[in-house]
């Protein structure tokens, strides 16, 4: 294991290679702490059940991370839209906190289509829903990575048929009916950014009480969800980035807006207003 990390330009960034959700994944600053973490991988149960096998290491990317959400058939290429994700990396764990959707007209969007389409062919997509994560750095956009599925964690049809007035589900559904990109449009005149935000806890411990009605408050948050009931247990060991402690949809004029929103939303749960946790012993 250390004859094939050695050599490689640190930081990097080591993830179960089966798995999602910011799942086991870990920044890397020297070859020790890689070590660690791919040991700490193997054998353990992934997110999703499965025992892994395998570990990822990834040259670390400096710079925003979008993401650009396709569907595909015979080859040809839709994109149903473009998010912007923000991220936590205070610490070696990168964590997901939001993504909002940006203009598809503004620079960094046109250059990650294009780098997401020529990467699509040369994978040989020919059919599905995609999902693929890009890093703008200094030199360009950079593959994260490329999933085959639709986004996660929720795409709600009344959330999305509001603000945007479809989603990527949608519009798959629609291509698998058409069985062609070509006779599916895309509905034109929302201009509206959406956006979503996933709570989570800062201590591990027993939840004694929740409260949403400070960001349910927000302007621009439609809906509040998913929010674990007094008594669950929360735990900070493995943050994950799956929306299990609830999620705030929200909609914002432009980009600039809606991260004022995640500003806005963090500094309410930063400041305990959401969720009491008696703190595990």
């Amino acid at each position: 294991m250390r004859d094939a990390l050695t050599g490689i330009p640190f930081p990097i960034v080591v993830k179960p290679s089966t798995s999602g959700g910011s799942d086991m994944c870990a920044i890397c600053d020297d070859l020790d702490s890689a070590v660690a973490q791919v040991n700490r991988i193997i054998g353990a149960t992934s997110l999703l059940g499965h025992i892994n096998i395998g570990a990822t290491a990834q040259e670390y990317l400096r710079g925003p991370q979008l993401f650009v959400n396709t569907v595909s058939a015979e080859g040809r290429h839709l994109v149903t839209e473009v998010f912007e994700y923000t991220l936590d990396e205070s610490t070696t764990t990168p964590t997901i906190r939001a993504a909002h959707t940006i203009d598809p007209r503004c620079d960094d969007a046109e250059r990650a289509v294009e780098y997401v389409l020529s990467c699509l062919d040369a994978l040989g997509v020919r059919f599905g829903a995609g999902h693929t994560e890009v890093r703008m750095t200094t030199a360009g956009p950079r593959l994260v990575e490329f999933n085959g599925r639709m986004m996660g964690p929720s795409i709600p049809a009344d959330i999305y048929g509001e603000i945007r007035g479809y989603s990527q589900a949608d519009v798959f559904a629609e291509v698998i009916r058409c069985g062609s990109v070509e006779e599916v449009t895309i509905p034109a005149g929302r201009h509206d950014e959406l956006g979503w935000y996933m709570l989570s806890a800062d201590v591990s411990g027993t939840i004694r009480s929740v409260d949403a009605t400070p960001i349910r408050a927000v302007p621009g948050v439609v809906a509040v969800g998913g929010l674990p009931p007094a008594g669950a247990t929360v735990s900070v060991d493995n943050r994950v980035t799956t929306g299990s402690l609830g999620m705030v949809w929200f909609r914002a004029a432009d980009a600039r807006a809606a991260r004022g929103i995640v500003e806005e939303i963090a500094t309410l749960e930063a400041a305990g207003t959401v969720f009491d946790i008696e703190a595990a012993a």
